[in-house]
This record gives structure tokens, sequence and C-alpha cells, in this order.
């Protein structure tokens, strides 16, 4: 047979009494659970909040905030407000257009990645732009070009807007240029003009290190400027440190599709530089223990030259018109270059030398009894011997 419990008064009672119907946090922050009854009931303190798990937290101050020090209390709008300065903020990609005003951007500091399909005009519209954005009179962009690898150059462009200067708007991009330095090993000076990076660079090349090129056996700069297009021009500096040396400048330029031109001088200490010329003839004389010496100088592609042979006892003569070779090669411009020669033997004889077009050699001529210049060689016009003297001056363009 079922048996049946039933709730008296007094049960119902109690129950009602046992029942929360409130509660509150105290001052130490024990939760203060409140009953029907009016009773209280401790139910301790709420763990705190971590990173990992829910719990009470405290609000930070807004001198909380600023400090920045802080790693329990929680940040609120207000003490975020409370940061002195402008905030970064991260925008969408390609979010702006390139032709947009000032007023598209944020107010502050504010970032944009530029990615497939952004159609800014800047290094195929793949960089990162950082826009400073104050007002419509005050308003600044950099944009960096997106670049990878060991053979990537950093490149940045800026320009800024303006409400009313020269029609208001953006001004043109302007670059800013890098300046890598390039290790100089294994960098010659055939390389092309398209494998140097975009922009500009520096190669710095000791003595030994500049083997191979014009100016080989010399210490100095190479800077290189690539307009990533067609163009493109080298500059090199000699390096001549102390009061008393001067450095020298060269210079050349070229395009992908000619290659380099030749060096040119632009610009050197006019210092004169010895050098041996060589004497010849249909037959070739000997200077033996006499004695040939050669100097010039250069500025530009202008040489000014000296040869002096003064000769010995055991000096040969050999037969034919004399030439002379020249420290550098002629230009093949078509005209011819007159110098003068000084021939010293008993009696003064003077004459004239003669560069040719493209020449490489230099040949004097003196007036015979006739008063007629004639090619000078052993006997005509003159009988050379031990303690004579040829001495020759002369300009002339050279070739390079």
């Amino acid at each position: 047979m079922a048996t049946i419990t039933g709730l008296t008064a007094d049960r119902m009672l109690a129950i009602e009494a046992a029942t929360v119907v409130g509660g509150s946090f105290d001052s130490a922050s024990h939760l203060q659970l409140e009953k029907h009854d009016g009773t209280l009931v401790d139910a301790g303190t709420p763990p705190d909040a971590t990173e990992a798990a829910k719990g009470i937290v405290e609000l930070a101050s807004s001198a909380e905030v600023i400090a920045g020090t802080d790693a329990l209390r929680v940040v609120t709008p207000a003490g975020l407000a409370a940061i002195p300065g402008n905030k970064v903020q991260n925008l969408t990609a390609n979010s702006i257009a390139e032709s947009a005003i000032y007023s598209a951007y944020p107010t502050g500091v504010s970032i944009m990645s530029l990615t497939t399909g952004s159609s800014w005009s800047l290094a195929s519209g793949f960089g990162t732009v950082l826009t400073i954005n104050i007002d419509m009179d005050r308003c600044t962009q950099v944009f960096y070009a997106r670049a990878g690898g060991a053979t990537g150059l950093c490149r940045s462009w800026t320009r800024s807007y303006h409400s009313t200067d020269n029609g208001g708007g953006w001004t043109t991009w302007q670059q800013q240029m890098v300046m890598p330095t390039i290790n100089p090993t294994g960098v010659t000076q055939s390389i092309p003009v398209g494998n140097y990076p975009q922009g500009m660079c520096r190669i710095y090349f000791t003595s030994a290190q500049s083997t191979g090129w014009d100016f080989a056996g010399k210490a100095g700069e190479v800077v290189t400027y690539y307009d990533g297009v067609d163009y493109a021009k080298q500059t090199w500096t000699s390096h001549a440190s102390g009061s008393s040396n001067k450095p020298e400048t060269w210079i050349r330029t070229g395009n992908i599709a000619s290659g380099w031109s030749a060096w040119t001088v632009v610009a050197n200490p006019g210092e004169w530089t010895s050098y041996t010329p060589t004497w010849t003839a249909s037959t070739n004389p000997t200077v033996g223990n006499g004695t040939l010496i050669g100097r010039y100088f250069r500025v530009g592609r202008t040489i000014t030259f000296q040869i002096n042979l003064t000769m010995g006892s055991t000096t040969t003569y050999g037969s034919g018109n004399y030439d002379f070779a020249l420290p550098v090669l002629a230009a093949n411009v078509g005209t011819h270059h007159v110098g003068n020669v000084h021939v010293l033997a008993g009696p003064r004889y003077f004459g004239h030398v003669l560069v040719s077009p493209a020449g490489t050699t230099t040949s004097p001529f003196l007036a015979n009894t006739s008063s007629q210049l004639v090619a000078m060689a052993q006997g005509t016009p003159v009988t050379l011997a031990s303690g004579n003297q040829i001495r020759i001056t002369g300009v002339y363009e050279a070739a390079s």
C-alpha cells in the first residue's frame, strides 16, 4: 500500500525562511546571501580574474593606465582616452584610394597595408602607407615599398596635403633615397646596368680590390644610381687623405640596351704622372745608356704631355721616321693636334709634333736647310750623337 508524505504548514514556512532572496558584497569583498527570514549567509570571496579564467577585477585609474605598469587592473575607455598623444590605428588593407583627400583618414596616426589590386601608383601598388593626419593643412604620408630577400631594396616616398597651396590637394610623391653598401668582392666593371639595385648604392674599393677597373690600383668609392627603368650613372672618387693629397673624380653613364659608356675624368688634382714612352722607327732605335722620360697630366679628356730623350754612348738610332708613344689613345675626332719639338744637337732645331686622330704615337717634324718641315730620322735633318736631346711637348684630346 503506497505511503504519501505531505507538507505541513510548519514545513512550508521553514522552506520559505531558508530561501535566498538577495545578495551583495560587503567591504571585504565577501558575497553575503540574504535569506527570506533576513539572516545572511557568507558565501566567501570569488576568485580573481586571470588571463585563463573569469573572476573579479578592479578598474584601473587614469594614472595607473598612463603609468602602464599594472598587470592586474582593467583599463576603461576613459582610462585609455587619458593616455597622452595620438593612437595608431590599423586600417583595413586597400581601404582608401591613393586619390582620396586627407579627411578619408582618421585623425592621428594610421597605417594601411597595400596588396594585390590596391591601384596605388608606387612600387606596383605593394607596400605600407603611414599617415599622420592632424588637419587639412598638416597631413603627411610616407609610402614604404614592400621588399624582401637578400637583394631587396628598401625604398620610401613621401607626400603632404594642403588645402590651398598650389591649388590644394596632395603634392607629388618624392622618393627618399636609401644608399646600401655593397661588398666589392665579385663586383666587376662589366656588370650590366640592370644588375644594380634600384636607387643608389655604394661600393668602396681598396687599392687591392679595384683590379679590373680602369682605376685599378687605386682606392676609392663608386656611387651608382639606377632609376629602375633605363638610366644609370656611376661616379668614382679616389680616396686621397692628408692635406698634401687631392682626390680625382670619374663618371660614366649607361642604359640596359647599350651598357656602360667609357669612364670620363671630370676632376683630378692636375698632378703629373710618369710613363715610359717607346721610341720606334722602321728599324727601331734603342735607348741604351741614355734616358727616355715621359710625363703627362689629365683634366677631363685633355692630355698635356712631355717627352725628353737624352742620347747615351750606347744609344742606337735605327732607320726611318721617328715616333714616340703617347700616354693614352687619342680621340678619333677627325682633327690633328700639333705640338712642339726642340732638338739640342750642337745647333738647336725647332719644329712640330703631330698627333693624328685615334693615334697612339706622336711624330716629330723639323725644318731642313730649305726651311721645310720634314719627318725626323737619323740624319734627317740632323745626325744625333751622345749627349744630344729631343724635347717634345703637346696637348690633345683623349679617346675616353
